[in-house]
């Protein structure tokens, strides 16, 4: 082999090797199904997705967002394989294991949803305790489940909102709990003219504990601390959260999404 193509080789490998780097160098960020707000279904991932790759654009940064079920994403953050997950609100569970960045976004109150036909009537809850002779169904891993334990109410959890909401149709949950724009979203998406069948109660769940409010209960990126360089990371994400805030892109993607705030 002559010194040409000798010198082509080693280019080739050296450019395959770097490519290899590159994407080794690659940080990780989770995030499962929850639409609108992060989906692999709608374009651009969701309006939190969105918001989050318009902040890792703004930090330079080499990076890939994927979906994958929330239980796996918590593994893969606890084992240190990924550097972050979203959305998460904060519970003093995950505090204990896990690091957040600043608010993604303001999330509505938790609703009550039941299907109308399915109750004689519209219960008056007042407590927690109010919902044990109901059948309550979660999402698995809702920050809310541990409340409801503690108040001796029995819950099913499921594996994706979608899943909550026939169950609720077909009567075999008598309640679920669920952001309002997500559950009227799926509503609208799975029973299309049927909306009127389902209806929520009054309260929320964050009425319910006394914490309406409480910015524990909004959007977060939740970190691992077992991630490389992860503090490093997380306080150059809030840097560059913050410009896309001031910048006027935050508010152009919410407005994409036509949601109040």
């Amino acid at each position: 082999m002559g010194k040409l193509g000798l010198l082509f080789v080693l280019f080739i490998c050296q450019a395959a090797s770097f490519s290899t780097a590159a994407k080794e160098q690659s940080i990780i960020f989770l995030t499962g199904e929850w639409p609108p707000y992060t989906s692999e279904k709608i374009y651009g991932g969701g309006l939190i997705t969105e918001i989050v790759n318009a902040t890792i654009e703004e930090m330079g940064i080499e990076a890939q967002v994927q979906f994958v079920p929330w239980e796996r994403g918590e593994k893969l953050l606890k084992s240190g394989d990924a550097f972050a997950s979203f959305p998460y609100a904060i519970t003093p569970e995950r505090q204990e294991a896990f690091l957040y960045s600043e608010r993604l976004l303001e999330n509505p109150s938790g609703k009550f949803f039941f299907k109308v036909s399915n109750l004689a009537e519209k219960p008056q809850i007042k407590t927690l305790s109010d919902f044990k002779p109901y059948r309550l169904s979660l999402l698995a891993g809702e920050a809310s489940e541990e409340a409801f334990k503690e108040a001796g109410v029995k819950i099913e959890s499921v594996i994706s909102d979608e899943f909550n909401i026939q169950r609720l149709y077909k009567e075999r949950a008598d309640f679920i709990q669920m952001d309002p724009v997500l559950g009227w979203y799926l509503i609208e998406q799975l029973y299309p003219n049927e909306e009127h069948l389902f209806d929520t109660l009054d309260i929320t769940f964050q009425e319910l504990i006394g914490q309406s409010g409480n910015p524990d209960w909004d959007s977060y990126l939740m970190v691992s601390p077992s991630y490389p360089n992860s503090k490093a990371l997380l306080e150059q994400f809030n840097e560059a959260l913050e410009r896309v805030i001031t910048s006027g892109t935050y508010d152009r993607i919410l407005g994409k999404y036509s949601l109040e705030y």
